[in-house]
């Protein structure tokens, strides 16, 4: 039997935290949940419970705001700081840090589908993404959607032969190295607004579209975002940076 599930900080017994799309369908015959993961939901297969017989080691860490001490800074310090703990090797990606350009060139879209010459101007983004055992992605949400230079790393990177390859009816995803993607980002609009009227485009994009290209069975995923954070106070953004930092302690571990 399949539920939409959360955990019970007092209990440990699964429940349905919001009883929305933001829950998660898994099936709870395979599950161990722990207490600490109060209330923390996320999208996927097992998505937050701990197997020990499976091992992710590389974590590519793609980061994207341009200001130092921001709080996207913060979101990303913490899961730095919970990755190293939890024994894992990250790989940081900081867009803005590292000048990425984000914008695909004339060429790169005339050669788009010509494999693997479309990869020459990015072939060592692209080296990271294939060593990488699983993604994590932090930003912030802007006009409903993800930051431009983030757009252009998908666009650029995630390319034909790289992230899928074209079918005679649909793609077929190739990014079987990565079997975990996770997403933790904040919205100016509050979550009523942003779920409802606007019904969250950026995590469709995220979770229903970019991580499908990954074709294991067992893929860890979660979503995790801190909507409404312009009227947001100091001890609902400590509080998020907690759940964040639970939610990334459950990964599994080395």
């Amino acid at each position: 039997m399949k539920y939409r599930v959360g955990v019970d900080a007092t209990s440990g017994n699964l429940v349905d935290p919001l009883g929305d799309c933001c829950g998660t369908s898994i099936d709870v015959t395979f599950c161990q949940a722990t207490r600490s993961e109060s209330q923390i939901v996320a999208e996927g297969e097992g998505s937050w419970f701990h197997r020990p017989w499976e091992h992710l080691v590389r974590i590519l860490l793609v980061y994207a705001h341009p200001v130092e001490n921001s709080y996207a800074a913060a979101l990303r310090d913490a899961v730095l700081d919970e990755l190293t703990l939890g024994g894992h090797h990250v790989d940081l990606c900081d867009l803005y840090a590292e000048g990425f350009q984000a914008a695909l060139t004339r060429e790169e879209r005339l050669t788009y589908h010509s494999v693997p010459d479309n990869a020459g101007n990015v072939a060592s983004d692209v080296e990271r993404l294939r060593r990488a055992e699983g993604a994590i992605f932090i930003f912030p949400s802007w006009w409903y959607g993800m930051p431009a230079i983030l757009k252009g790393w998908f666009d650029r990177v995630w390319l034909p032969g790289v992230a899928f390859e074209f079918g005679p009816q649909a793609i077929r995803p190739l990014l079987g190295n990565i079997r975990l993607f996770g997403v933790v980002t904040t919205t100016g609009a509050p979550g009523w607004f942003t779920r409802l009227y606007m019904g969250n485009p950026n995590r469709k994009v995220l979770m229903r579209g970019l991580s499908r290209l990954l074709p294991g069975r067992r893929i860890e995923r979660f979503w995790l975002a801190l909507y409404g954070i312009d009227r947001s106070t100091q001890a609902q953004r400590e509080r998020f940076i907690a759940q964040v930092r639970r939610r990334i302690a459950a990964i599994t571990k080395v």
